[in-house]
This record gives C-alpha cells, sequence and structure tokens, in this order.
C-alpha cells in the first residue's frame, strides 16, 4: 500500500510538472504520454534507500568478513535457498521472506563471526551461494536462471514481512508434507503469523531403512537411560501427533523422546514419520522436509503454478503479516 502510494503521488507530480509545462489544453494528450516505463522509474527511485543498504557477511567457507549489498545479498541467497527453476512468484515471496529473516537478525548480530550481521552458514542462518557454486550448478542455464532471480529480488526490492510493526520471524522449509507446523510445537514460543496451515503440491515421500542394531545405537546415544538394545528395538513407537501429522513423542525404552529428537537422533527430513519393523530390519517413511513451520517452498511454487501471486502466497503462509518497505520502519 505505501508504494502504491508513493507511487500514485509521484506520478501525479509528473503529470502537474507536465500540464505546466505544456499548457492546460494539452492535458489528456500528456497524461496519455506517460508510459510504464516512467512507472517503473518512479518505483525505482522510491526504493533507492534499501537497494543502496550495506550488510556484513561472514563466509564461513572462506572464513572472511565481507561487505556487500543487501539486495546482492538477497538475490544469493535466494539462489541458495531455492530451485531457480521454480516459479518467479515462488522466488519473489522466497525473497521477502530472506530479506525479513536478515532484517529481524541484523540488531542482534551473528554469532558466528564479531562484526557480521549474518553468514553464509545454512545451519545457523541463511543458505548462500556465490556466482562460482551457481555457474558449476546452473551449467547452460546460468544467464536465464541469474537473470530470473535477479527479476524476482529487483521486483520485491526492500520489502519484508511485519506485525505489529515488527519484522517477523520469517521461518520457510523445503516442503511441508501438506500441512505447515505450529511454531510453539517446534520452537516453543507461539507467533499469531506462524500457525499450522494446509499446503498442497509438497506431500513428497522419502523412506530410509536400519538394522536393529544401528536403529538402537543411534536412539541410545540420543536417551542413554532408555535402556534401547537391538533385542528390544522392535518395541520403540509413537505414541502421540500433533494435528499436522508430525510426531509429538516417542516411546523408546523407558524414555520419551520429542519427535524433533526423534527426528535428529536418525537425521530424517521431517518429523511426519511412520516405523514399520521387519526382517531384523526398520523403514522409516518421512514426508516432507524441514521443520515445517512458515513457508513451505515447494507448497509456494505450486501455489505460484495455480496461479497465486507471492503477495497471496506470503499471506497464505504468514497470516495477518503485513508486507511492508524497510525504510518505513521506525
Amino acid at each position: 500500500m505505501n508504494r502504491l502510494k508513493k507511487t500514485a503521488a509521484a506520478l501525479g507530480a509528473l503529470i502537474v510538472l507536465s500540464i505546466l509545462a505544456n499548457g492546460q489544453h494539452n492535458q489528456t494528450a500528456i497524461i496519455e504520454r506517460i508510459s510504464d516505463t516512467d512507472i517503473s522509474r518512479i518505483e525505482q527511485q522510491s526504493s533507492s534507500e534499501s537497494d543502496s543498504r550495506t550488510i556484513n557477511v561472514y563466509n564461513d567457507e572462506t572464513g572472511k568478513l565481507q561487505t556487500m549489498q543487501l539486495e546482492d545479498y538477497i538475490y544469493h541467497v535466494v539462489a541458495g535457498e531455492m530451485p531457480a527453476r521454480y516459479d518467479i512468484e515462488a522466488l519473489k515471496a522466497q525473497a521477502v521472506a530472506a530479506r525479513t529473516y536478515l532484517i529481524r537478525k541484523m540488531p542482534d548480530g551473528c554469532s558466528a563471526k564479531e562484526g557480521a550481521d549474518i553468514c553464509t552458514n545454512s545451519e545457523h542462518c541463511q543458505a548462500f551461494s556465490d556466482d562460482e557454486k551457481l555457474k558449476k550448478n546452473w551449467g547452460d542455464n546460468y544467464d536465464e536462471y541469474s537473470e530470473k532471480l535477479r527479476r524476482a529480488v529487483s521486483e520485491t526490492s526492500g520489502e519484508i514481512l511485519t506485525y505489529d510493526g515488527k519484522a517477523i520471524e520469517a521461518f520457510y522449509h523445503a516442503s511441508s508434507g501438506g500441512q505447515t507446523e505450529d511454531v510453539k510445537n517446534v520452537y516453543s514460543e507461539s507467533q499469531p503469523y506462524l500457525k499450522s496451515v494446509s499446503s498442497s503440491g509438497d506431500e513428497d515421500e522419502h523412506t530410509v531403512s536400519f538394522t536393529l542394531e544401528q536403529f538402537a545405537k543411534l536412539l541410545s546415544e540420543a536417551a542413554p537411560s532408555s535402556g534401547i538394545t537391538a533385542d528390544n528395538a522392535d518395541s520403540v513407537k509413537v505414541i502421540s501427533r500433533y494435528d499436522s501429522g508430525r510426531v509429538e513423542k516417542v516411546q523408546v525404552g523407558s524414555a520419551i523422546l520429542s519427535g524433533k529428537q526423534f527426528r535428529k537422533a536418525l537425521s530424517l527430513r521431517s518429523a511426519i514419520f511412520w516405523l514399520n519393523f521387519s526382517d531384523a530390519r526398520v523403514s522409516v517413511t518421512t514426508h516432507g522436509y524441514g521443520h515445517g513451520v512458515g513457508m513451505s517452498q515447494m507448497g509456494a511454487d505450486y501455489l505460484a503454478e495455480e496461479g497465486k501471486t507471492y503477495e497471496e502466497i506470503l499471506s497464505h503462509y504468514y497470516s495477518g503479516a503485513d508486507i511492508t518497505k524497510i525504510n518505513t520502519l521506525t
């Protein structure tokens, strides 16, 4: 809304100046000559403050701290976090989420390196792919994909998600398995904009298999007092689930693990899982990939393919949050 108001105000000023220069009798012709190029130029000027911001990024691969343009950083994050083949509207949604994550984190900085606003370690901050890596990964599609992602970042320049005037916790993940998770069930603290919502198009399934010895060893490391061994490993069972289908609690011998702890112990793709014991082995089938909180990237692409805009995608996954320009924050 702020962007539209600023554009309209600037457009009005342009019309007035043109009328004064050319006379009242040419008003209609003047207005007709104001093109999409003029409007685009005005919008670019209004976002120039965001474009010129610089941030300090710690590259955990090179061990170096580098200063770079905020929007250039977002381009490399989108490239590292979301497949470039995804729909442009999904990529725009990712750009806004990634920018929001950065702005939320910047006041405290990144603990990985003194003086850093953010780092490139996806386990600690956000994924980041530099040009060398992108040229290798994208190959012959480099120019096409680079232009596409630059467009996604440019057309959302300076936009972040806010709630009550503050940048939100813009969690996102690869795929939800059909239903995202309420943040309170994963990170304990409840947020009104991070509730469980349906997520079509990302019910991906994956199965891993363990011997009972491997299974028991991994679980005994996570729960040393459980008494779990290969002999009683087939007694492990899910005892409760959240409404999303993610596992809440698992009985492991004499211990109870949370679904999150169980997932970590076995390095599972998701906390939506089922156990199947057969022939001295256990198969674990998962749906989804990631913690399940916030925006599903695969779900965002599905919505985009269905004709949804990035604003509609973000509204679905971050209910009640507003899209705001960085330079309007107090």
